[in-house]
């Protein structure tokens, strides 16, 4: 079983049930992978969270286990800012310590925004892309099967998402 960190746009888009992503993770959970997150997460999530949503956010972020932020860990981030800055690539306070969270235990992070994370040695899971899915008409036949109406090649688990309300995994 392999721990996977999310990235704190992939938490926001299986909340709103947006890309796919709850089935993505679900697929991921039935693989035997464990989801976490980190601190820094939970703080973006709650500074996003609307009325209406408290339980359904804290509900998810009890599912995950949640991986600390370390003074040495926090130390890692502000020498991946540093180092990265004066390569001419600014990063922010939130990307690096997640980063270094992911770096320190030696997980995968799980994120569309590759530019936010730069560094090599950091390792990044595939996810399907919005623009895999953003666009994507998707009707019923007669006969019960789902059609897209896209150019964009679905998976089985992408159609399963759009044609079910998304839950939240606990």
């Amino acid at each position: 079983m392999d721990t996977i960190l999310l990235d704190t746009s992939v938490i926001f888009d299986h909340l709103n049930g947006r890309y796919g992503r709850t089935a993505y993770l679900e697929q991921l959970v039935e693989q035997g992978n464990s989801l976490a997150c980190c601190p820094v997460n939970i703080t973006e999530v709650y500074a996003g969270l609307r009325s209406g949503e408290e339980t359904k956010t804290e509900a998810f972020l009890d599912s995950l286990e949640c991986l600390p932020v370390t003074p040495e860990i926090a130390k890692q981030a502000g020498l991946l800012r540093r180092d990265w800055q004066r390569k001419g690539h600014t990063l922010s306070y939130t990307d690096v310590t997640i980063a270094a969270v992911a770096l320190s235990n030696e997980v995968p992070l799980l994120t569309d925004n590759r530019k936010h994370f730069p560094m090599p040695e950091l390792q990044i899971l595939p996810l399907p892309g919005r623009s895999e899915t953003g666009n994507a008409r998707i009707s019923v036949e007669s006969s019960g099967s789902l059609v897209t109406h896209s150019t964009t090649p679905f998976s089985a688990w992408q159609l399963r998402a759009w044609a079910a309300p998304a839950l939240p995994i606990l």
